[in-house]
């Protein structure tokens, strides 16, 4: 799985979002480090409805969002997706460790 899904699947863990909200997210979870562009984005939104991760949702309660704003959600696929390939890179970051390439205790 690319970075880019797996920081839009992250940005839909914990609510629903619309694209642009989800561009946003990744930037402030990277610390600006992985900017989307809005055609990536909205690309890869494309794919992962096709492929039964994302599907539509209605805009999350006390959001003032424009209505015409398209909002989107983890289907459980996605979540099983998005949970196994961080538990991919948890085990990576741990044969890392056992090899010294990272120090215990780091990010």
């Amino acid at each position: 799985m690319s970075p880019h899904v797996f920081y839009i699947l992250l940005s839909l863990a914990d609510r629903p979002r619309h694209g642009y909200g989800i561009l946003l997210d990744v930037e402030d979870r990277t610390g600006g480090s992985l900017v989307l562009g809005t055609g990536t984005v909205y690309s890869a939104i494309k794919r992962l409805r096709e492929a039964g991760w994302l599907e539509d949702a209605e805009a999350p309660e006390g959001t003032d969002d424009d209505p015409r704003r398209r909002h989107y959600q983890l289907t459980q696929i996605g979540r099983e997706a998005l949970r196994e390939e961080a538990e991919r890179l948890q085990a990576m970051v741990r044969h890392a460790r056992a090899r010294a390439v990272l120090p215990e205790g780091s990010s």
